[in-house]
């Protein structure tokens, strides 16, 4: 329902304005009398109201001024205030001697304005904070939320988001009274910012009040379309008119085209004078920086704070002169565009006001504003001043008045001048009488929250949905970015190492599909989400596409929503070969993930003590016995010391650089090289570059309890709303879920340290050091690009931060660029492990690009080292990324195996490259390698898996 602004402006002799100011504290009162305002109340209609005295000009009458907010037009609203409030206004209206013709409602009819900017009407401008709802539905749905609130703390704990919604409703619908809340209805005051298409050039005029959004070409044409309409329907079309008689006048004398130019021409010649003019007026304005009368003060603050509301009711003098009437003309024009680009009811970012209005007073200089706001009168004025395009607004309405402070352009400086502005404003402020508000203790915002309610009420079907509603009562939606923590698998934050044992089974699927679904159940309970998951043990879940498919839950067509080098798998050919995995270590070799031997669900067991291993990994084989999986893999990972850093099988400290996820307790703190955006770890979130990594979806009919979020929602819609968007058919099957790479690599190391003593003699230059020994660890950190402690070779090219007998403290430094402190590789070779694996600020030098750049590449490694009772040893290599393809087959194929990477000739990398005899470049003299390198590392099983969300793992489980 639109609203109307009854807004009744009648002049008396000024004489008698004392006595009629008494007399309506008297008669109404502010708070109105709640006799007289329970009267009001009983019609639902008007929302606010206020009878006021505006003070008289010199030798002229004063006015009194009835203003109310109401449903419907301003006719229906003077009935219902005419009807409910006739003895208190009649006897207003004898004592100011305003005597008139009819009836109350007739007299007041007779002096009703309608304000706007059209040259027929008063200047002015309304402004409604809650559009499309009316008083009635505001009192009903805040009793609403409060029986809903009640019906919410009697519910058990641990229920699901949607259940809790759901018994919500059953509790709600079994009141009988309140079946009215299920229906659905409009809420435009929960809408968006619309997309004017202009927010590229407007944005620094309205802030962060307006979505960030690209230019849009055709939205812009539509917006300036109907500007340009409203301002020739209201301002404007005097100058069309006026342009039209001049281009025909002038066409007289010379050509059409030349008749436009000229008048063209002309009019902006004219335009600019007219803004010389203000200018020149706007300099010789003189501000008043005067502190208001302690009395008039104290007077005005009498009625203020009795109600979650406040009436602000200032009246001030505008500068003289038709040009000044123009520019303020215009400013409620330009004001009152924010329909075009804010939300629904605010004015730029402020979300305060319940309903205001500006209006000059007929046959004066007089300029009334009036404002029904939440809070504080000195929050409400800070309000503006903190507020770009309200201070802006409010700098062009007022500049046009006497003493208003310094403004610059008319709409510049002004507002934002705080201290001034607030002394100004209330030297302009009135005392309030006699007021009246509907509902007394709600805010603006409580109000849209209580509307987003009922709307989610009737209207909420999905899992966020659930989300967004509960968040309602009691707190605030928190943004689409923010993280689902207690959706996340926990292993998708790290590598536990608190945990610090742990091992690894892989299972085959057996039978049906519903076997595949039961073990999965039954396994749920044990799966750990979370930073901190809590416990003293976590298990995770991760699924190959074949596992995935085997649930029976996703069709085909569901998996081809899933990354394709996914749905292939690590041991497809091609991929097999660009990852390397080729002759000694092709998939046809592999002990695991290839062949008959592949993976269909990894489970890996963390815990702190070997106790609590054993026996978690006796409940997970129990499980899967009980299902009749088969278990084809099981690794015993190794233990974590008890102090200081763990080392991989070649003795290099492990587990150096790795980012952390944003958002998370881990990232508080760090440097942004050593955080990345959410999106590059988990799926559902913005990346690096402010996109999201596509995400895998399921038909809506393999999710009847809508455990899964709608897919394809976009993550900068308005929450909350419920108004039901388009008929979504797919779920979201990825969101709060990642994917995780795993490669048992299988490291000999013997081979590597027999190379290094072959290879090390062979060194020479002044840089290699002349102990044998020493010389061993030398060309060993030279290949990985840190010393077996872990310090960097970046940082310390000679010696290990902790010596040659490692008597010193070790130091596990990470905090370097190699641009900016090795761009030659004399200290790291350009070839050297990590920084083939983490190239830093080396592919765009000095740029932020560049860096974000290496950060859409990053890894999260959670693997672990392990050592078989045969005495071989290796790492599990495991990694958790949002995209195989981007992230690890890019770092694989692009950085690790590139024979080409930094401008190299013929060299990979010297870990994990296939080498054949191929020699590693040394810094140094040109051409000083250190020849005959073999594999030391062998590839050994691996596959891709699907880590699911808590709420996606309990859809494949059924």
């Amino acid at each position: 329902m639109d609203h109307g602004f009854v807004t009744v402006v009648m002049p008396f002799e000024a004489v008698w304005a004392s006595e009629v100011e008494t007399l309506i504290g008297r008669a109404l009162g502010n708070p109105m009398h709640p006799r007289v305002a329970e009267r009001l109340g009983e019609r639902a209609v008007v929302h606010f109201m206020s009878l006021l005295v505006v003070p008289a000009e010199q030798g002229g009458p004063a006015h009194l001024l009835l203003e109310a907010s109401v449903d419907g037009t301003a006719e229906a609203g003077i009935d219902a205030i005419a009807e409910a409030l006739e003895p208190q206004l009649g006897e207003v209206l004898k004592k100011a001697h305003i005597a008139g013709p009819g009836s109350l409602r007739d007299q007041l009819l007779g002096h009703l304005l309608v304000l706007g900017q059209a040259w027929w009407e008063t200047p002015g401008l309304p402004f409604a904070g809650t559009p499309g709802l009316p008083c009635r539905r505001i009192i009903r749905e805040a009793a609403l939320a409060r029986r809903l609130g009640d019906i919410l703390r009697q519910l058990p704990d641990g229920l699901a988001l949607f259940d809790r919604l759901q018994a919500a409703r059953n509790a709600l619908w079994l009141d009988g009274d309140s079946k009215w809340a299920f229906a659905p209805e409009a809420a435009p005051c929960l809408k968006a910012a619309p997309d004017s298409g202009l927010t590229p050039l407007v944005r620094g005029f309205f802030g962060d009040a307006i979505p960030d959004r690209s230019f849009d070409a055709l939205a812009a044409m539509r917006t300036g379309a109907c500007i340009a309409l409203e301002f020739l329907a209201t301002i404007g079309w005097p100058f069309l008119l006026m342009a039209v008689v001049l281009v025909v006048a002038a066409a007289r004398f010379m050509s059409a085209i030349d008749a436009l130019v000229f008048v063209g021409a002309l009019l902006g010649v004219l335009a600019v004078l007219v803004v010389l003019r203000l200018r020149r007026l706007e300099i010789r304005n003189t501000p008043e920086d005067e502190e208001p009368a302690s009395p008039d003060v104290e007077a005005v603050m009498r009625g203020e704070g009795y109600a979650a509301q406040n009436l602000l009711f200032s009246v001030s003098r505008l500068q003289p002169g038709l040009l000044r009437r123009f520019a303020l003309r215009f400013s409620f024009f330009s004001v009152g565009l924010v329909k075009y680009f804010c939300r629904p009811g605010f004015l730029g970012a402020n979300r305060v006001i319940h309903f205001a209005r500006w209006l000059v007073v007929p046959g004066t200089r007089q300029m009334v504003f009036l404002s029904n706001y939440d809070g504080s009168w000195q929050g409400y004025v800070g309000d503006f001043v903190i507020n770009t395009a309200g201070a802006k607004g409010v700098t062009s309405i007022w500049s046009n008045c006497l003493g208003f402070p310094r403004t610059r352009n008319l709409y510049d400086d002004g507002a934002a001048d705080r201290d001034r502005l607030v002394r100004w404003a209330r030297r302009q402020q009135r005392p309030v009488h006699g007021w009246y508000t509907a509902y007394a203790g709600l805010t603006t915002d409580r109000i849209r929250t209580n509307a987003a309610i009922r709307q989610g009420l009737a209207n909420a079907t999905s899992a966020q949905d659930a989300r967004d509603w509960l968040a309602c009562f009691g707190s605030a939606t928190e943004p689409e970015s923010s993280l689902a923590c207690h959706d996340i698998p926990a292993l998708a934050f790290g590598p536990l190492p608190r945990l610090r044992h742990a091992c690894l089974l892989g299972y085959a699927f057996r039978g049906a599909p519903a076997r595949a679904r039961a073990w999965l159940r039954r396994l749920e309970p044990l799966v750990s989400y979370d930073e901190k998951p809590g416990r003293e043990w976590a298990v995770t879940l991760a699924l190959s596409a074949r596992g995935v498919l085997g649930t029976g839950v996703p069709t085909v067509q569901d998996m081809a929503t899933f990354p394709v080098a996914f749905q292939q798998g690590m041991d497809d050919a091609e991929r097999a070969r660009a990852n390397g995995d080729v002759d000694a270590q092709a998939p046809a070799r592999w002990i695991w993930g290839s062949g008959n031997t592949r993976v269909d669900a990894l489970v890996m067991v963390h815990a702190a003590s070997p106790s609590l291993l054993i026996k978690c990994l006796d409940r997970v084989r129990a499980q899967a016995c009980a299902g009749e999986q088969a278990e084809v893999l099981f690794r015993r990972c190794a233990d974590l010391p008890l102090k200081g850093p763990s080392r991989e099988a070649f003795g290099f400290v492990d587990g150096i650089s790795q980012p952390a996820m944003s958002g998370t307790r881990r990232a508080k703190g760090l440097r942004p090289e050593d955080v990345v955006a959410a999106g590059e770890l988990v799926l559902g979130y913005p990346d690096q570059r402010g996109g999201l990594a596509p995400s895998p979806t399921l038909r809506a009919a393999c999710d009847p309890d809508h455990d899964l979020d709608d897919a394809g929602i976009a993550d900068d819609r308005q929450r909350p709303e419920f108004a039901g968007g388009p008929n979504v058919t797919s779920r979201d099957l990825g969101r709060n879920g990642t994917y995780l790479v795993v490669r048992e690599l299988a490291q000999n190391v013997d081979a590597f340290e027999r190379w290094l003593d072959t290879a090390a003699p062979a060194l020479h230059g002044a840089d290699v050091p002349w102990h044998p020994g020493h010389r061993r660890e030398w060309l060993a950190a030279k290949l990985v690009g840190r010393w077996r402690d872990g310090s960097a070779l970046v940082h310390h090219p000679d010696e290990p931060a902790s010596g040659w007998n490692g008597t010193r403290p070790a130091h596990v430094g990470n905090r370097f660029a190699y641009v900016q402190e090795d761009s030659s590789g004399a200290r790291c070779p350009l070839g050297a492990h990590i920084r083939r694996a983490n190239p830093r600020d080396a592919l765009a030098p000095n740029s932020a690009e560049g860096f974000a750049a290496v950060q859409t590449h990053r890894l999260l490694r959670v693997g672990r080292s392990y050592r078989d009772p045969d005495g071989s040893q290796g790492l599990m290599f495991m990694c958790i990324n949002a995209s195989i393809e981007r992230q690890f087959e890019f770092v694989q194929q692009r950085w690790l195996l590139n024979p080409s990477f930094s401008g190299l000739q013929d060299e990979t990398d010297a870990l994990l490259g296939s080498r054949h005899g191929r020699a590693f470049n040394l810094p140094g003299r040109p051409g000083r390698v250190a020849a005959g390198l073999s594999r030391f590392v062998t590839m050994r099983g691996g596959g891709y898996f699907f880590l699911p969300g808590r709420a996606a793992l309990r859809v494949l489980a059924g």
